[in-house]
């Protein structure tokens, strides 16, 4: 089964020379994190909604425990690549994030534009 009424809109931008990386962390209705230990994230970015093909970027996610909250639970990390941000060729797009819970039914929970934006100041040059 899969819900599509969840999604939040976040806007990301993806900087060239660096990598992207987000903790987040979810929630029920009274703001108690949910035990995602047992889920799985997908995130892709396409040229726009719809678009066929492969997409343009994925997103990477690893679920972790966070020990250092004083009641400790799950988190998840989304990242990319250095290099694969650099080898992007586009400047705006979409994305959107689905979570598959342990009992198998999907949800879109976020999703959202992204730029992807390089350096002003040339690093490499020395005042």
């Amino acid at each position: 089964m899969t819900q599509f009424d969840e999604a939040a809109e976040s806007n990301e931008v993806l900087e060239k020379g660096a990598d992207y990386e987000v903790v987040e962390w979810i929630v029920d209705d009274y703001d108690n994190p949910v035990d995602i230990s047992g889920d799985t994230f997908r995130a892709q970015i396409r040229e726009y909604a719809g678009a066929a093909g492969s997409p343009i970027a994925s997103f990477t996610f690893e679920i972790f425990l966070d020990n250092n909250e004083p009641t400790p639970f799950y988190k998840y990390r989304r990242t990319m690549a250095q290099a694969l941000i650099n080898a992007l060729t586009i400047k705006e797009a979409v994305w959107d994030q689905f979570q598959e819970l342990s009992d198998g039914t999907v949800t879109k929970n976020m999703r959202g534009k992204v730029k992807i934006v390089g350096n002003v100041t040339d690093p490499t040059v020395t005042p």
